[in-house]
């Protein structure tokens, strides 16, 4: 794993982690045997991913139609306004966020 990805998964985890603390489901992963709880915040961290990637989709899609664009590449592509543009750390904490809040929802809905 490059340094650049280390960084990243880190920077989720980072970002997640402390939303659970305190949590119902803080009080499930204790339970679980190590194996299990690793493999869980694996799952967790790509939830979160996922839901990055869609967050910034979405994000490019919805400014390309409100023209927040400078220009068009010679593939196709915009270039995102310098006031359109948001960063990682944004999306990883937004969308860590979310993750966290719908896995909270469906143990306290059981």
């Amino acid at each position: 794993m490059s340094a650049k990805a280390f960084d990243y998964t880190n920077k989720i985890r980072q970002a997640w982690i402390p939303m659970v603390k305190g949590t119902k489901l803080d009080v499930k992963l204790a339970y679980f045997d190590r194996e299990d709880r690793f493999e869980t915040y694996r799952e967790i961290d790509r939830d979160v991913h996922d839901k990055v990637v869609e967050m910034m989709r979405s994000h490019y899609e919805e400014m390309i139609e409100q023209g927040n664009v400078t220009k068009t590449c010679t593939l196709g592509h915009f270039t995102l306004t310098k006031e359109a543009i948001r960063g990682l750390d944004y999306y990883i904490a937004e969308a860590a966020n979310i993750v966290i809040a719908e896995m909270i929802s469906e143990l306290e809905s059981m």
